[in-house]
Formats: C-alpha cells, sequence, structure tokens
C-alpha cells in the first residue's frame, strides 16, 4: 500500500513538473541572466552548502562574462557551451576559474536549463594549473560562447569532464 503511494504521488509530481515546465526560449544577444544559487558539496568535513548569486552576460559578438559571487568572494565565469532546446531543457556547461584563492581552482558545471529561469546540475573540479592541458583544451583565453550537440562536444571539454572530480551539485533560480 505505502508503495502505491509513493508510486502515484510520484507520477502526480512528475505529470505537474512536466506541465507546468513550459519549453526552454531561443536565445537572443545580447543576453543577461541573473539568479540566486545553492550547491551542495562533500569536502573533508562532510557535507557542505553554499549559497551564491550569479550573472552570467553575452554580448552581442557572443563573448561571454559573468560571476557566482557569496560573502567571501567571487570566481568568474570564463566559458560558457551549449546545446540546442530539446525537450523543453537546454545543456550548458559553465567554465569558472578562481585564480585570487591560496589554492587556485578550476570549475566545470555542466548543467540543464529548464524555461530559461531554472539552471541545476553537477559540479566538477580541479587544481588550476596556468599552463595544464585541461585549462589550453578549454581555451580559457577565448570568452566566446560555443556551441555544443547531443553526438559532439569538444575534445577539451570532453576531457575536462572525465579529469575533474565531481564534488557536487547545484541549483540556479533565476531570470
Amino acid at each position: 500500500m505505502k508503495r502505491s503511494v509513493w508510486v502515484l504521488g510520484s507520477a502526480w509530481v512528475l505529470m505537474m513538473s512536466v506541465s507546468l515546465m513550459g519549453f526552454a526560449q531561443d536565445v537572443e544577444l545580447p543576453l543577461k541572466w541573473t539568479g540566486d544559487g545553492t550547491a551542495k558539496f562533500l569536502d573533508q568535513d562532510g557535507l557542505k552548502t553554499l549559497d551564491f548569486k550569479a550573472t552570467i552576460k553575452v554580448d552581442t559578438q557572443g563573448e561571454v562574462s559573468g560571476t557566482f559571487a557569496n560573502d567571501e568572494g567571487e570566481v568568474p565565469l570564463v566559458r560558457l557551451y551549449y546545446g540546442q532546446e530539446v525537450d523543453g531543457a537546454r545543456q550548458i556547461v559553465m567554465v569558472l576559474v578562481d585564480k585570487e584563492s591560496s589554492e587556485p581552482m578550476l570549475f566545470v558545471l555542466q548543467a540543464r536549463v529548464l524555461n530559461t529561469e531554472l539552471v541545476y546540475g553537477e559540479v566538477f573540479v580541479k587544481p588550476y594549473e596556468a599552463k595544464g592541458s585541461i585549462e589550453a583544451g578549454l581555451y580559457l583565453d577565448d570568452p566566446t560562447a560555443q556551441e555544443i550537440y547531443e553526438d559532439y562536444m569538444p575534445s577539451g571539454l570532453k576531457a575536462a569532464l572525465k579529469k575533474c572530480k565531481p564534488v557536487g551539485c547545484f541549483m540556479i533560480h533565476g531570470e
């Protein structure tokens, strides 16, 4: 009995989510998107929660800028990869580099965008190396947004997702 109630409840939540979700809109440049986010990640002390504000900008030339910030500081967005809208969602991958901390880090956020207002996904991380092969493969000096496809992802991005360690998840709600 308990299982059938859980299955019925889950089916209802899924049905309502799909019907209310809408469809990811076509992106028109210039674009500025801001939102409030929460990340949950594991470190040596256990599960941590981090609240932040995200700002993502893409100018008319396709150049990306933005920050992920909280009370402790901010980390710049340096690369953005995006996919086409498929079934109401769009895949994006954001690359952030924290060069200012005592331990510089490279963050890769692999995510989905729903209805242009909800972004959720996984957080991958590795120590930042100015002349590292992963960093070179991501072309961190090129701020141009790059399109990715279901059957094609740039080799540098594939390598980064393999080499970086998954540490948690995040969600951002914005507009």
